[in-house]
């Protein structure tokens, strides 16, 4: 940038050069705590009683872009079913064992 615009570079601003990156190590890539949705669809979705399904698409908002629903799909446990949960209703969402947990039994449901 400042090549292509004529910009002073960071020691002429005052501001120090960021850090270099150990030898062997990769600099992680954005934050951690966000996933793609594509990566996210097909987790496991259990209520507190039990698996309910696999999550498979989401209803978002669109004016501000918020997630509402988490559509699942629920196999042979609801007659092959859908369900609509709302995400207001999800606990937590484990990563590593690719399943989100949420704060209601499955009749609730």
């Amino acid at each position: 940038m400042n090549q292509y615009y004529g910009w002073p570079g960071y020691g002429s601003l005052g501001l120090m050069a960021p850090p270099p990156v150990a030898e062997g190590l990769a600099e992680p890539e954005g934050n951690p705590h966000l996933r793609s949705a594509r990566e996210v669809a097909g987790y496991e979705v259990a209520a507190t009683d039990g698996i309910l399904g696999r999550l498979d698409d989401f209803i978002i908002q669109d004016a501000d872009w918020f997630v509402r629903y988490l559509a699942v799909g629920t196999g042979t446990w609801f007659a092959g079913h859908n369900l609509l949960v709302p995400t207001r209703w999800v606990e937590s969402v484990s990563w590593s064992e690719r399943r989100i947990l949420l704060t209601q039994p499955r009749e609730k449901l």
